[in-house]
């Protein structure tokens, strides 16, 4: 707060989860309601409600290997000065080939573990 200023004054209220739901609440002004036929002056406010955009839906890549299961863990950051705050460990994964044991050949997302241990089979190279 800089000096000088007064106290009493609020910081800006935060959107409530009404807003973030509902979006934006605009006033209307309708100049002639059918109640106030006789007093063409007087006006009448509404409250219109506009929706908010509907979120795009966009593929992201699941953070779980398809073969052990490994998934993100959570752990701390931890600087110098000992002050710690939440991180995600990630498993590495990779998006790759594998031949099913009926001999379909489907594209999964496994860890590197998987692909060292050798549990992910990789289909037969093409020959051309």
């Amino acid at each position: 707060m800089p000096f000088g200023a007064p106290r009493n004054i609020k910081p800006p209220a935060r959107r409530s989860s009404y807003m973030k739901k509902f979006g934006r609440v605009k006033n209307k002004v309708l100049p002639f309601s059918p109640s106030s036929a006789n007093s063409p002056l007087s006006i009448e406010s509404k409250i219109v409600l506009t929706p908010r955009a509907a979120p795009k839906e966009h593929k992201t890549m699941s953070k779980v290997c398809d073969k052990c299961g490994k998934r993100p863990q959570s752990g701390n950051n931890v600087s110098h000065a000992n002050n710690k705050s939440k991180r995600r460990f990630e498993p590495n994964l990779c998006n790759v080939r594998c031949q099913m044991p009926s001999g379909e050949i489907k594209t999964i997302t496994v860890c590197t573990r998987c692909l060292r241990s050798g549990t992910v089979v990789k289909p037969v190279a093409k020959t051309a």
